[in-house]
């Protein structure tokens, strides 16, 4: 505690004082100074919900703090009162000047029932506190007669945070705590049971070490299910399918239309999933507190839009009607944790893809990945959780991480040297398929205008004020593959000149420094993607010189990174191979002291160069 007794440190002096909670998050842009929460199950399964919470605004960046947003879906939800208002520094308090309930989709009907409360407050500005008191009413979650939900560690600094829950006591929901140190309370009281966690004066983890594993890990999380096992998750969810998937002649035509003329399943399957990336807006809903179920595929087909759950649904359709088999997989990321960690919920998937059996193999596709094909995924999907619902049961599964092969950038040059240190660089570099998807798709979108000037910046990164001789990137029309990058430019101060010296001095580019810069580590290091960079630069001396001295080769290496530098002296040249590698690994903190001696050990070989003199 703040007020703890000074005691006189070693040779006399005393020791500071701790920073209290106040002082310990000054510089944050806003802070919770309280956030309290109770809920009310009734014997029907609706249940009520009270909120209050009060927001410090510290800095100006947190002023769009005063829009407060309060989502719901009016089909089974509803928000029966809300007051609002702000406290100036003055004391004063400024009640909301506005109140709208709006449709979170504007133009979209299909989603008119999810809607949102925007309470506009007035006087936000550093200083002041905004005070937000709301009631909820909700008759049902997603499944019928059923409960859950999850209780976390705060991720915004916070004074005193409260969260109540009050069931009947003969209504079976388990609970369960997956590495929590904080406890709840437990009152049972007449015919109900009441569970209150109480978090006090809590730390920031918006700003944190690189790399961390799932925040689970690190902070726990209590839950709370009366869901008997995932098996009522999975009927469930086939029972949506079933029913919302309907039969539908013009969806035959269009699927027999874009199969004309393909041969193989592969071929046929892309057309499809082509067809609706291409022609389909989508709008983002998950698995949250407001789930949506998925609509009719005739609706969805119609309108030419709709969230993950209504992609996947008429894509199944569709497939299905070119007789390939698909699965809808419900689906949450690495970081979002391990539902098993947990209890069965239908929020521990926030997202919905597909399984497809596609010429004797099956593959995970979400059919909004464009770009990507078979066998491909974003780096993000890299180990994500997943629940199969097939036709007659289910199975918990995971996505494969990318291999180091479909994570790999290549790049290989050829320098000619001129003997007053300018050079002409020749370079070409092959991207991974995770950046290639991505930076084909913001080209796809950008102007000309932003084209130029996407280029103008790399040339500028790359060249370092050289100048241009030719550039351009190839694979950027294509669908699938990875994009390269060819470049000619031409330096004149490339390389320092001394005396007789020609110094070359190799960027290897990986400092790691920039990803650990703390002397200590709390928590492990969980390195997610594997990733492999590979260079080749091959340097021409010019006449009259000759090579006086390369430096000796090196390969360092920890459980999740590998730097590795070949130097080869040749007649005429000098070649360097350089090798960047990171391996998906879990590093415990109490190693971290080993990062370090890496970090020293890769400096020392960062600051050696080749010599070039003078015949």
């Amino acid at each position: 505690p703040a007020s703890a007794e000074i005691k006189p440190a070693a040779g006399g002096k005393e020791a500071p004082a701790p920073k209290s909670w106040e002082e310990l998050n000054e510089d944050q842009p806003f802070v919770y100074l309280l956030n309290k929460y109770e809920m009310t199950l009734n014997d029907d399964w609706s249940y009520t919900e009270v909120l209050n919470y009060r927001i410090k605004i510290q800095k100006e960046g947190a002023n769009y703090l005063g829009e407060q947003k309060l989502y719901y879906d009016k089909s089974r939800e509803s928000i029966p009162e809300v007051q609002a208002y702000v406290i100036t520094p003055d004391g004063t308090k400024h009640p909301y000047t506005k109140l709208q309930d709006l449709p979170v989709y504007q133009g979209s009907p299909m989603y008119s029932d999810f809607r949102v409360v925007v309470v506009t407050l007035p006087q936000v500005a550093p200083g002041s506190v905004i005070d937000v008191y709301a009631t909820g009413k909700t008759t049902r979650k997603a499944i019928k007669d059923h409960y859950w939900e999850r209780v976390d560690y705060p991720t915004v600094p916070t004074k005193l945070e409260t969260s109540a829950f009050i069931f009947p006591a003969d209504k079976k929901i388990d609970f369960k705590q997956f590495n929590a140190d904080f406890k709840p309370v437990i009152e049972k009281e007449g015919k109900t049971v009441k569970y209150t966690f109480t978090f006090s004066d809590t730390e920031d983890f918006s700003e944190r070490e690189q790399y961390l594993p799932p925040y689970e890990e690190m902070h726990g999380f209590a839950i709370f299910s009366s869901l008997p096992d995932w098996k009522t998750i999975a009927d469930w969810y086939r029972d949506q399918v079933k029913e919302k998937t309907q039969d539908s002649e013009e969806i035959k035509a269009k699927v027999a239309e874009l199969v004309a003329g393909k041969t193989t399943e592969r071929e046929k399957a892309l057309a499809i999933l082509e067809f609706i990336q291409d022609n389909f807006r989508y709008v983002g809903m998950n698995f949250g507190d407001h789930t949506v179920e998925p609509h009719p595929t005739p609706e969805i087909f119609q309108n030419r839009y709709g969230d993950c759950k209504d992609w996947t649904l008429l894509a199944r359709q569709m497939l299905a009607y070119a007789g390939i088999k698909a699965d809808p997989v419900l689906f949450n990321d690495e970081y979002g944790g391990d539902p098993q960690h947990g209890l069965p919920q239908v929020a521990a998937f926030d997202h919905v893809i597909l399984e497809i059996a596609v010429d004797g193999k099956r593959y995970f596709v979400d059919p909004q990945t464009k770009g990507y094909d078979f066998g491909e995924h974003p780096l993000g999907y890299d180990g994500a959780y997943l629940l199969v619902v097939e036709d007659n049961g289910f199975r918990l599964d995971r996505v494969e991480p990318t291999t180091e092969k479909g994570n790999t950038i290549e790049s290989t040059g050829k320098v000619e040297l001129s003997d007053d240190g300018s050079a002409v660089f020749d370079i070409r570099v092959n991207f991974g398929i995770d950046f290639s998807g991505s930076f084909r798709y913001m080209w796809k979108m950008a102007t000309e205008k932003d084209r130029q000037k996407m280029i103008e910046s790399m040339e500028n990164s790359i060249t370092k004020g050289g100048e241009v001789i030719e550039s351009r990137f190839d694979g950027l029309e294509e669908r699938y593959g990875k994009v390269e990058l060819y470049m000619k430019y031409k330096r004149a101060d490339a390389y320092p000149v001394i005396n007789d010296m020609i110094i070359l001095k190799e960027d290897l580019s990986h400092n790691i420094d920039d990803f650990f810069p703390e002397k200590e580590r709390k928590y492990p290091i969980f390195m997610a993607n594997n990733m492999l960079m590979r260079s080749r630069a091959e340097y021409v001396i010019p006449p009259g010189f000759r090579i006086d001295y390369i430096p000796e080769n090196f390969d360092l290496q920890l459980d999740f990174v590998q730097i590795k530098t070949d130097y080869a002296k040749g007649k005429d040249s000098v070649t360097v191979d350089g090798l960047y590698r990171l391996k998906r690994n879990r590093f415990p903190a109490e190693r971290f002291s080993e990062v370090k001696e890496f970090i020293k050990g890769f400096r020392k070989h960062d600051n050696q160069y080749s010599v070039l003199k003078k015949k």
